[in-house]
């Protein structure tokens, strides 16, 4: 290597460093220089909430549909970040509606790889008698076609659960048994909470690993 390009690299490197020393210096950000202070810190808030989104299947058991095959192609983070937007939504009409119709797309594309073969079995667990309704099918999905094609149960409904854990285990021993789960949504009830989320007692998760 030439001088100059050993001479040019090692302006860059300083240049690198110097401008992040600053950014942390004065706590301010110049792209790309920040002193990321998130990751500067401990949070002192030790507790968690996390939303989780289930499928309901015709005789009112439920998956929790966290695993990326049921979503794709779209990352079930981007899924949950829409839903999440949708319950932010301040009009409770509008956003019933919104959550209807984003839940109906879901399950549409859900039966679809279904029907193609490309959805794995699931764990499943029985669902809370209080919150079984008709077994109705969903939109775009008929009752006719509530027969596994696949591993993966056919589902009628979905329902969107905020799970609260006020102070987490330092190990996340505790990740699949919340303190108090609350539900957001059912896609199988047309009116939107009159009194708000329902508080459910606190169960067995699904998935006994811990995977949200």
């Amino acid at each position: 290597m030439s001088r100059c390009r050993m001479a040019m690299v090692n302006i860059l490197i300083v240049a690198l460093v110097l401008g992040h020393l600053h950014a942390m210096r004065t706590r301010s950000i110049h792209w790309p220089f920040s002193p990321y202070e998130m990751f500067a810190r401990l949070g002192g808030d030790t507790g968690c909430t996390f939303m989780t989104i289930k499928g309901v299947t015709a005789d009112g058991r439920e998956i929790r549909l966290s695993g990326p095959d049921y979503s794709a192609p779209l990352p079930s983070f981007h899924v949950r970040l829409a839903l999440q937007r949708a319950l932010d939504i301040c009009d409770p009409v509008q956003r019933q509606r919104k959550l209807h119709a984003l839940t109906a797309e879901y399950l549409r594309r859900y039966e679809q790889r279904r029907r193609a073969g490309l959805l794995d079995g699931a764990d499943t667990m029985p669902g809370n008698p209080a919150l079984r309704s008709t077994s109705e099918p969903a939109s775009g999905v008929e009752a006719s076609d509530l027969q596994p094609m696949s591993g993966a149960p056919a589902l009628v409904g979905m329902r969107i659960y905020e799970e609260v854990w006020p102070v987490m285990d330092p190990w996340a021993r505790d990740a699949g048994r919340p303190k108090q789960t609350r539900l957001l949504f059912d896609s199988r009830q047309s009116a939107p909470p009159s009194a708000g989320p329902t508080t459910l007692p606190a169960g067995p998760s699904i998935n006994e690993k811990g995977d949200l």
